[in-house]
């Protein structure tokens, strides 16, 4: 990996890091660099288990700017998806996840 894919790879945590310290969890912080299996990309954080990927293309993106672009005014945009063999998983916009979790808990409240 190069220096430039390393530095962009940190400034993307750091840009993760500020974003969760802004949603209370106020000992987000870089994790050490490993193999991955060690610590987190972001560290503090618990329960979650945050690994940030920033790249030029991520395909996943695409399907999100569909569902923005195709999602009524007032309506959230969510991404399900999976793959062959694989487990189904979310995505949502970072600016969207409060409004996703409350519409969540809404629902389970309703139960």
């Amino acid at each position: 990996m190069s220096k430039a894919q390393r530095d962009k790879g940190k400034r993307g945590e750091r840009e993760v890091v500020a974003i969760m310290k802004e949603w209370g969890f106020a000992e987000a912080r870089r994790a050490r660099q490993s193999d991955g299996a060690v610590d987190p990309d972001v560290a503090g954080c618990e329960p979650l288990w945050l690994e940030v990927k920033r790249r030029k293309s991520i395909a996943a993106c695409r399907f999100m700017d569909q569902s923005v672009s195709d999602a009524k005014a007032g309506t959230l945009p969510v991404v399900v998806m999976r793959e062959d063999n694989g487990e189904w998983i979310v995505c949502v916009r970072v600016a969207d996840c409060p409004a996703f979790v409350a519409a969540l808990a809404e629902r389970s409240c309703e139960s």
